[in-house]
């Protein structure tokens, strides 16, 4: 394996790269630039073969935009990294330790995905680390998106010979503040432009959180038993959290399967549960329901719940967390 970059463009007076890994055993093929330290591209082999070649065609099971200039407007934030805060919180503001920080206001009267200022939209510095290893840094300054602090970010891709595509996020702080990072990539395993309603999707966590008509926590904690759809069918769609029921350090959070192709997707993360979006929203160039996000995360809203688990991180020491894809595609192995 070795990474190929190239650079596609410039925002703000900065290279943007173009960086492709690709598993030779499996035939995974992963594409990232540092505009948003952004999956840009997941494909996996369909079984098929170019004639009298041993080149393997692959199907994209990721969406994705053609151009970099669609990647700057990006409001279904495909692929992006996102933070400081993953979700949204309420009112646009929070308080720490006697202070009340006002945030920028994207969703209404809330925040989500950390503002207009969120990480999707800035351009990463990038240094390749190995055959099959990317490290995008960026540093974010104090008071940013209304955030406190003097936060540096280091968000690194590795994608393994087993067939795993490793997220790690490092962010160290001046100031004492909240942070909570995740992967917005939306999956369609079919890799064709059928909506995912006929994946499977399995889920492991007894319990969810509720939301109001702004998808914000309302504060109380659920049984998954009470939601009232399958989570083998998508017709009714939802955008919910889950808290993991396991005590692993490294969970397995959920596991997305596509019937037609066989092929399988596993989220493993250090986060305590998933935020599932089934795309209800989406639209052009894509359509309701086209993909579906799987966001590894702390809790949505987690500063204006005390109950929550915290998302701050203290001054001057180093929070890391991690997020796992891990890919099966029975046509290659």
């Amino acid at each position: 394996m070795e990474v190929i970059s190239r650079i596609i463009g410039e925002d703000h007076g900065k290279a943007v790269g173009l960086f492709n890994m690709q598993n030779v055993r499996h035939g995974t093929v992963v594409e990232l630039f540092n505009y948003g330290a952004t999956i840009v591209v997941l494909a996996m082999p369909n079984g098929k073969k170019v004639a009298a070649m041993p080149i393997h065609l692959r199907d994209n099971i990721s969406l994705s935009y053609p151009v970099l200039e669609s990647f700057r407007i990006n409001p279904f934030y495909l692929g992006s990294t996102i933070g400081r805060f993953a979700n949204r919180i309420s009112n646009a503001q929070f308080t720490l330790d006697g202070a009340t920080y006002q945030l920028e206001k994207n969703d209404g009267a809330n925040t989500n995905h950390g503002g207009f200022s969120g990480f999707h939209n800035k351009v990463f510095d990038y240094k390749i680390m190995g055959d099959s290893c990317v490290k995008f840094t960026y540093e974010s300054a104090d008071g940013e998106g209304g955030f406190p602090g003097k936060l540096r970010l280091s968000v690194t891709y590795t994608l393994t010979e087993t067939n795993i595509l490793n997220i790690e996020y490092k962010a160290l702080s001046d100031k004492k503040t909240v942070f909570n990072p995740t992967n917005h990539t939306y999956f369609n395993l079919s890799g064709n432009e059928e909506s995912v309603f006929n994946h499977q999707l399995e889920v492991f966590a007894d319990e969810y959180l509720e939301t109001d008509e702004a998808f914000l926590p309302t504060g109380k904690i659920l049984p998954v038993a009470d939601i009232p759809f399958d989570f083998r069918k998508f017709e009714h769609g939802f955008n919910t959290y889950f808290i993991s029921n396991s005590k692993e350090h490294l969970k397995h959070l959920a596991t997305l399967s596509e019937p037609v192709t066989g092929r399988r997707l596993e989220v493993h993360s250090t986060m305590p549960g998933i935020q599932i979006y089934t795309g209800d929203h989406l639209s052009q160039p894509f359509f309701p329901c086209a993909g579906i996000a799987m966001e590894a995360q702390g809790y949505p809203d987690a500063p204006n719940h005390a109950h929550f688990p915290s998302c701050v991180i203290e001054a001057g020491k180093e929070a890391t967390f991690c997020i796992q894809y891990r890919f099966f595609n029975p046509c290659i192995g």
